[in-house]
């Protein structure tokens, strides 16, 4: 048979022959003229070797190969591939204690169902290590929406549903059933449990009382009401906004631009400049006096 039509484990045999070849002495008679050739042959040998190897890609198939050529840059990739192929084989999982044992999965199709809570956290996620992302009080529903793979102290942790579509993740031990008893939560929720508080509407109350006594109190001395809100004096000209102006106490549509005072004449502006009273005249010899 042609050796291109040998195997892969025949190719790294006949390798490892042709290594072991050269140091037999077969007779004084052969000798090794040509070393260059002989090197050269040995490369050629190694590579064949090397490709053999790596077309098998089996850890046993790279040891075969560095037991026969242990040094070099193939022998440093073969050690590379076995490395490889060790990280990428999956390691044995251990035995998992009996004590924490998962309880029988309940039915498939018993997801979403009704349950309760004796409170605490909800998680973004199976496990402690996940960030908060609510409480739950003692006796509130939930909905289970399917369990996870994550046990702890012989419980799971839940997907669930809670107030108006918020979801979540909840540990079984701090979950009670409310109907018939579930393996994979703990006990039956009580006969009559502590509904959740309805949100009641105090505050909400409390806020539109404030805002009616501020309304009757009216605005400080150096405020004006606008549009029921007090507002600055000082700010009341600019308030209402571009396209807007104020007419009386309320914004209305359409800008107007103030009116222009009326110019003084040139002797009553200087008149005034020298601390006469508006509409008196001043020169250096009468200094301040009535305008004839």
């Amino acid at each position: 048979m042609p050796v291109k039509y040998w195997t892969c484990a025949q190719r790294i045999a006949l390798c490892a022959a042709a290594l072991i070849a050269p140091s037999i002495d077969i007779g004084s008679s052969i000798s090794w003229q040509h070393d260059g050739a002989h090197a050269q042959s040995n490369d050629a040998t190694e590579k064949e070797a090397f490709e053999a190897a790596k077309e098998l890609g089996t850890v046993e198939a790279w040891d075969a190969f560095l037991s026969n050529y242990s040094t070099g840059f193939r022998a440093d990739l073969a050690r590379a591939y076995v490395k490889k192929l060790a990280a990428d084989t999956p390691a044995s999982a251990p035995a998992a204690p009996t004590a924490t044992a998962p309880p029988p999965s309940p039915p498939a199709d018993d997801y979403p169902t009704e349950a309760g809570s004796w409170g605490g956290i909800v998680r973004s996620g199976p496990g402690r290590d996940y960030r908060q992302v609510e409480s739950l009080k003692e006796g509130e529903r939930i909905t289970l929406m399917g369990r996870s793979d994550v046990m702890e102290n012989g419980y799971p942790w839940f997907k669930i549903a809670f107030r108006d579509g918020q979801t979540g993740y909840k540990w079984g031990g701090i979950l009670c059933a409310t109907g018939p008893e579930r393996p994979d939560i703990f006990q039956t929720c009580p006969a009559q449990p502590q509904r959740a508080q309805p949100q009641r509407k105090v505050e909400s109350k409390r806020a539109t009382q404030r805002e009616a006594k501020q309304e009757q109190k009216g605005c400080g001395r150096s405020s004006i009401r606008i549009d029921g809100r007090c507002v600055k004096k000082r700010d009341a000209a600019t308030h209402c906004g571009p396209g807007y102006r104020l007419k009386g106490n309320t914004c209305v549509q359409g800008y107007q631009a103030p009116k222009q005072q009326a110019q003084r004449p040139s002797w009553q502006i200087e008149a005034i400049k020298k601390g006469c009273k508006p509409g008196m005249g001043w020169n250096p010899q009468e200094g301040c006096h009535e305008n004839d």
